[in-house]
């Protein structure tokens, strides 16, 4: 197809302005040289959320998650990827010229006005707009508070009117809404380019480097290297690709991620596990102000409080530390697809592969069973809170509810229900693991052909 030309299915409406092309950025890394724009990218993962509204009626919303050729996910449909060509062929200078030469001869040619905008646009411009209220409303607040603050100051003899924290309440709001807005207009800046332009202009630079190099360019897209292209050259300097084989049936099993993608999922999984624990660790440290060092709390409540949070605490960081192991990584549940991902069964695992899918959906398991635990720990200790309030509130309190109340029995409940967790949860996972193999070793015999008389 000319790119010279627009096509034929988009010889209607008005031209395309060239502001909405995707902007192209040209670098050197070390002996490789990088062009880099936002492309058109297929779905890694879908969050949803189901809400009840006013009328009683369920809303489930779906949020798209879109895979990158750079090692992340991003809410976009236009994700950052890139191509890769050897400094030794040919430089930066020479690839510059090229790639400015082949966008400057590129025609967009012309579209409707609703096909012209990039999907998910306006609802980005929305979120801006409500950011900007928000910050005007918040900053009218703020407004109206420091006159009161200074009258404040005058009737108590306070010596500077922004010492009142509640100053920082509207403060915080406005800066919020600023960072909501900012976050608005860049994602409507990058949603600005269609999709079928951002694709035609890929395409346009992959031909131009191949003409110029006399070899495909390396590219960074997940479905150019699982199509056996050329993967990035600065994150496989040596070509390799993602691995794939054949499953039991004869199918194609999926593609795995490599390492670099493996060590990218390990570093986002250490970032969380540092964020969580610093959020925690606030928390943690708001909680003890709040409570004067625990002077408000009662002697009998000191275990089944300490339980409380230390069930929390540990759902809070099991996801992070779930997420930093390598195991899991390489070994997905789901893998990215055009429209939702799909998730890996057993019969979509190649031959080669089935012993690590089955020690990665081992690990996974007792990863379950360490979170049910802190569950557990969590809701015995809601429990038995719940029981002393209404002993300590209750005027006739029974003999065993006062015997609740001591921190010894506590703690042994606590202990029981964790240890008969985590028995019944080993037990279940490996029954699962046995069950699991079990299986494979039916499809071998099933897919075995049989022998003569």
């Amino acid at each position: 197809m000319s790119m010279t030309n627009p096509a034929e299915s988009r010889r209607y409406g008005l031209a395309i302005a060239r502001w909405k092309l995707p902007a192209v950025r040209v670098r050197q890394e070390g002996a490789v040289v990088t062009v880099q724009q936002r492309v058109p990218a297929r779905v890694s993962n879908i969050s949803v959320s189901t809400t009840t509204g006013s009328n009683g009626q369920p809303h489930t919303q779906r949020t798209y998650y879109y895979e990158s050729g750079l090692g992340s996910d991003s809410r976009l449909p236009l994700v950052r990827e890139r191509l890769t060509v050897p400094a030794s062929i040919a430089g930066r200078e020479q690839v510059e010229q090229a790639v400015k030469a082949a966008v400057s001869s590129y025609n967009p040619g012309t579209a409707a006005p609703g096909k012209q905008w990039g999907s998910g646009m306006w609802s980005r411009l929305a979120v801006a707009g409500f950011g900007m209220f928000f910050s005007l409303i918040s900053f009218f607040i703020l407004s109206i508070a420091v006159p009161m603050m200074r009258i404040d100051e005058e009737a108590y003899g306070r010596v500077s009117t922004f010492s009142s924290p509640m100053l920082f309440v509207p403060a915080g709001f406005v800066v919020l809404g600023l960072l909501i807005t900012a976050v608005g207009l860049r994602s409507a800046w990058i949603l600005r380019t269609p999709e079928f332009i951002a694709e035609e202009q890929w395409q346009l630079l992959r031909s131009t480097f191949t003409r110029l190099t006399g070899q495909q360019p390396g590219s960074s897209r997940p479905l150019d290297v699982e199509a056996g292209l050329r993967p990035d050259l600065v994150t496989h300097p040596h070509g390799e690709t993602r691995r794939r084989g054949v499953t039991l049936d004869g199918r194609m099993g999926p593609a795995w991620p490599d390492a670099y993608s493996i060590a990218k999922s390990v570093g986002k999984g250490r970032v969380r596990v540092v964020a969580t624990s610093l959020t925690v660790m606030v928390i943690i440290g708001l909680y003890y102000v709040f409570f004067k060092g625990g002077e408000m709390l009662s002697t009998g409540r000191v275990a089944t409080t300490m339980m409380i949070g230390a069930g929390m605490v540990g759902m809070a960081i099991i996801p992070s530390l779930q997420s930093c192991d390598r195991l899991l990584a390489a070994y997905p549940t789901h893998v990215p697809g055009d429209d939702a991902p799909r998730r890996v069964g057993l019969r979509d695992v190649d031959v080669d592969s089935l012993p690590g899918w089955c020690a990665a959906r081992l690990r996974r398991d007792h990863w379950n069973v360490t979170a049910r635990t802190f569950w557990v720990l969590c809701g015995v200790g809601g429990i038995l809170l719940f029981i002393q309030r209404r002993s300590e509130g209750s005027t006739d309190a029974s003999g065993a509810s006062a015997f609740l109340l001591s921190a010894p029995v506590c703690i042994g409940i606590a202990v029981i229900a964790v240890v008969a967790t985590i028995v019944a949860g080993i037990v279940w996972a490996r029954q699962r693991d046995a069950e699991r193999r079990r299986r494979i070793g039916q499809q071998v015999t099933m897919m075995r052909p049989p022998s003569n008389p």
